[in-house]
């Protein structure tokens, strides 16, 4: 259910994201929500590909350029793989702080040890 949601989410931004830059049409809403869940499956059952670089792009193309055209097809694939690798360094930074604001454990103190 978790995920299912995200996809959604996911789905709604992109389709908004291709309105911005291809004037994607209304009706194109489940076409951009279906193409985001096909390309990241794709790109994670990809184990060739580092995150699936190459294959969700080229899903994504093949999905949406007869939607928006192949300029806005790649411009969306393209600028989703940004969005997301600036998501990923957003959270690995946030963790980072959070961890060095964490105590330092004391002598003895096990990892994940409650008293």
């Amino acid at each position: 259910a978790v995920m299912l949601g995200q996809f959604l989410v996911l789905g709604v931004g992109y389709w908004l994201m291709g309105r911005s830059i291809a004037a994607a049409p209304v009706w194109s809403l489940p076409i951009f929500t279906c193409a985001i869940v096909i390309a990241s499956i794709a790109g994670f059952v990809a184990f060739f590909a580092p995150a699936g670089l190459g294959v969700q792009e080229g899903l994504l193309m093949l999905i949406l350029a007869p939607v928006i055209g192949p300029a806005g097809a790649a411009l969306a694939a393209v600028l989703m793989r940004l969005v997301q690798t600036l998501a990923d360094v957003i959270l690995a930074l946030a963790g980072y702080v959070i961890w060095r604001c964490l105590p330092p454990a004391g002598p003895g103190a096990e990892a994940g040890a409650t008293t």
